[in-house]
């Protein structure tokens, strides 16, 4: 887990990004707050994370996911599988 920067330098604890977006010239990503319900994930600018650390790694796992079904029915399970959602 690693930190998020939300507002006024407020922290919290980001369990897993689930989902991201493209906005403009950036992502948005969905992130699951640890000790909160899925239901309450929210959209988090790219910028707004502490480190850089977990949105590459969930581009690196994305990635990777991609490639696995790229092999089942020509690739058409990568975006309902790893999430990707279109603005």
């Amino acid at each position: 887990m690693k930190p998020c920067v939300v507002s006024d330098g407020d922290f919290y604890e980001v369990e897993r990004i689930l989902s991201h977006r493209k906005t403009g010239n950036s992502f948005e990503y969905l992130a699951k707050w640890q000790g909160f319900p899925e239901a309450e994930a929210t959209w988090v600018r790219e910028e707004d994370f502490a480190s850089a650390d977990f949105v590459r790694d969930y581009w690196r796992d994305k990635l990777k996911c991609d490639e696995d079904a790229a092999g089942f029915e020509g690739g058409r399970v990568a975006q309902s599988q790893c999430n990707y959602v279109e603005d």
